[in-house]
Parts: C-alpha cells; sequence; structure tokens
C-alpha cells in the first residue's frame, strides 16, 4: 500500500499553524490537515461542493471541516468557508455549513442569515422570475429571521438585489419602488429572451399608466429562428465563467413608443437589438418594425452626439453593419451571397451606409485628438453592395430605403 506523510510549520499574520499532508495512493487527492491552536481543520475540495451551492461560493472561498468539535455536538460536523484572502484565519463572520448524520440535515449560514438550498422549491419559485437575466449558479438566496423571516434574492455579477414585500412581490433594492412585472413583454424585440422588466408597485394612484423598465445584458447576441414561432429567438450570451456583467435599463416610453436608453453605447446595443429581432409585422411598442426602428435610430442625431468611439461602440457598429450579407466576386462571374440567421428583411443594407457615416464622422473629430486611432468598418464589395440595394429597395418604404435609383442602374436587355 503506498502511503506517504509529511508535515510543516507555517505562519500567517503572526498566526503559527501546522500543516500535515497525507498522500494514499498515487492521482488521488492529497489530504490536507492544519493545526491552529487547539483546533483541527481539514480542508474539503473545491470539486465536492460542485452543483451543490452557486459558483461563487465553490470558487471564491475554502473550505475547512472542522474536525475537533465540542463534546456536546459530536454528531454535528461543521465547514467553515472562508474567503480566499483571509483563508488560514477562522471567523465567527464566516458562512459556515452545519449538518449531522442523525437525523441528516444541512444548514448553510452567516450569523442570522440562511442560505436557500438550490434544489428547494423556494429557489426554483424565485429563479422563475430572475432566470431570464441569470443563470441558477450565479443567484443567491437568502432568508433572515431576525426581525420576522425575508427573503432576498442577489445577482453578484450585475450588483443586483431583489426582496419579498408584503405584496409577496419581488421588489428591486436598486430601483425604488420598482418590482419584477409579471408581465415581461416590453412590446417590441419580440423573441428577446434575455430581458428583465420592472413595473413600478401599484399605489393609492393606480389610475395613472405604472413606469415600466427593462434591463437587458451587455454581451455577444446569439440568434436562431424558433420553428414552433416562425420567429427569431435571440439571446445575449455571457460568460459563465464571468466575475461581473454589464448591463443596461431603458425606460419603456408608451407614449413616444421607444425604448430610452442613457448613453450612446447603450442607444448602439438597442439599434442592433431591435435589428436581431426584426420581424415583418410591426412591434407594438414602436409602430415599426424591427428594420424600420433600428434605421431610425441609426440616421438619428443621437448617434452623432459624440467627441470620440468607444472600442465597445465601434464594435458594436461592426456588428451592426455585418448584418448586411457578405457578397464575395469570385472567377468567371461567380458569385456567393451568405445570408445571416436574422430575418431576410433585417439584412438591410442600409446598416452598413449609416455605420460607415458615424465612422467617417469619428474620423473628421479625431484631428483634435493626437494619440487617436484611426477606426474602419471592414471592406466590402462595394459594386455589388449597391446592386442589392438597386434590387431590392422597392420592398422597404422611400424613408427607409436608402437609395435613390437613377438611369445609370438599368440594364439593357438584348
Amino acid at each position: 500500500m503506498y502511503v506517504m506523510f509529511w508535515s510543516s510549520f507555517a505562519c500567517f499574520l503572526l498566526t503559527f499553524i501546522q500543516l500535515h499532508f497525507k498522500l494514499e495512493e498515487p492521482g488521488m487527492n492529497l489530504i490536507i490537515r492544519a493545526k491552529q491552536d487547539c483546533e483541527v481543520y481539514e480542508l474539503i475540495p473545491h470539486e465536492t461542493f460542485d452543483q451543490d451551492f452557486p459558483i461563487s461560493f465553490v470558487q471564491e472561498y475554502v473550505h475547512w471541516l472542522q474536525l475537533s468539535s465540542p463534546p456536546q455536538d459530536a454528531d454535528i460536523r461543521e465547514i467553515e468557508f472562508r474567503p480566499m484572502r483571509t483563508k488560514w484565519s477562522p471567523s465567527t463572520a464566516n458562512w459556515r455549513l452545519k449538518f449531522s448524520k442523525t437525523p441528516q440535515i444541512s444548514i448553510m449560514e452567516q450569523g442570522n442569515t440562511l442560505l436557500i438550498d438550490i434544489r428547494s422549491r423556494t429557489f426554483n419559485m424565485i429563479l422563475t422570475r430572475l432566470k431570464p437575466l441569470e443563470s441558477p449558479d450565479h443567484i443567491h438566496i437568502t432568508t433572515t429571521a431576525s426581525d420576522g423571516v425575508s427573503l432576498l434574492a442577489s445577482l453578484p455579477r450585475y450588483k443586483l438585489s431583489f426582496f419579498l414585500n408584503r405584496s409577496y412581490e419581488l421588489e428591486s433594492t436598486n430601483f425604488r419602488e420598482m418590482i419584477v412585472d409579471a408581465n415581461q413583454f416590453t412590446g417590441t424585440m419580440v423573441g428577446l429572451t434575455s430581458q428583465l422588466v420592472l413595473t413600478q408597485e401599484k399605489t393609492a394612484n393606480s389610475c395613472l399608466i405604472p413606469i415600466r423598465s427593462a434591463i437587458i445584458p451587455f454581451g455577444l447576441i446569439h440568434t436562431q429562428e424558433s420553428l414552433s414561432t416562425h420567429h427569431v429567438t435571440t439571446c445575449v450570451e455571457v460568460p459563465n465563467s464571468s466575475s461581473s456583467v454589464r448591463y443596461f435599463k431603458y425606460d419603456i416610453d408608451t407614449d413616444l413608443g421607444r425604448l430610452i436608453g442613457t448613453t450612446l453605447l447603450s442607444d448602439l446595443f438597442k439599434i442592433y437589438l431591435h435589428a436581431s429581432t426584426a420581424y415583418p409585422m410591426p412591434d407594438p411598442l414602436t409602430g415599426r418594425t424591427g428594420t424600420e426602428e433600428a434605421l431610425s435610430e441609426l440616421n438619428s442625431a443621437r448617434c452623432l452626439s459624440f467627441q470620440a468611439l468607444a472600442a465597445d461602440e465601434h464594435d458594436i457598429l461592426c456588428n451592426i453593419a455585418g448584418l448586411v450579407p457578405a457578397h464575395k466576386q469570385h472567377e468567371h462571374h461567380v458569385q456567393s451571397l451568405n445570408w445571416h440567421r436574422v430575418g431576410p428583411l433585417a439584412q438591410h443594407w442600409g446598416f452598413r451606409i449609416l455605420v460607415e457615416t458615424i465612422v467617417q464622422f469619428d474620423k473628421r473629430l479625431g484631428i483634435f485628438s493626437n494619440d487617436k486611432t484611426p477606426l474602419r468598418v471592414p471592406d466590402y464589395d462595394r459594386h455589388l453592395h449597391e446592386r442589392l440595394a438597386c434590387r431590392n429597395y422597392h420592398l422597404y418604404a422611400a424613408e427607409y430605403a436608402f437609395f435613390d435609383p437613377t438611369p445609370s442602374h438599368d440594364a439593357r436587355y438584348p
């Protein structure tokens, strides 16, 4: 039998700790125990808690099993979750997992705060409201029984949290008097699954139209056709390994029929979403199709109200311009056309025209900055692009055609 033991002494922050190591078989986990004063702890590997806790509790903590329990608690074991920065220092303020064999129960607590099990019915009920915005692995749901029972759902990556109010609604702690709306349809961007709609909590003046907002994460947009609805389904992909997620909050203006952003980047991202979710039928909120709304917004003065384009803004503009089908000229007058997964009417040549106008405007403003790197849109075949507009401009209203046909575009037929 292969068994190896060794031990060492270490000093961390003026605290002396004796470490013992044991390896029973090659390829097996290394057993590590630490003795500090009269307490003995054993290190529990991170993978032990996979699928049992939110990811942050698994990856951002060091887990120590306390082996030297008092006699009166001989049947109760305790695992202390210490933050990485204080992994050698025990503290009563840390999360602790207490469990026993008879009966088989476990409690995750931090003072008076208890963590809700990710497999419980309570967690799944809250998850149904928040999953359009965040994955289950990154949602923390806790309850506090100090002053009555309260429930708090936290989204650490978004720095957002919601509590269960007296009306049993999920109310935001970040946006005052805003609750998760039972109606998650904004009236536009049909098919977008990555959004959370908030509405104003009902008051005595319930006859007034409540304020509604939509929270949409910022990330890569993935679109695919839904065979059941004959409409595209669009989601914003956020890497599961990201420690933080950027998002935009859009106010839903039913009077003007539009979503209101706060920055140029949020407006460009909104335009990209409108274009990606386009459909031949107009959206109820805007009264226009996604393509028409995107073209109108991109052609507005708002998209020229800047001093210099940031890298994220330029990337979004390139993505918008990339919605135009890619034409390539090959030998022997052979051409190839690469269509995207968005609707065919959404792949409008006007996106590239308007994006080039914005990029050229940014280039002219670059004379006021010495270290400004010129931005550009990927090259394309202008002749084929113009012919695409000439063949399809009649499918759109005049204000969205972005093409003025002239006799020079006519061809003589034999």
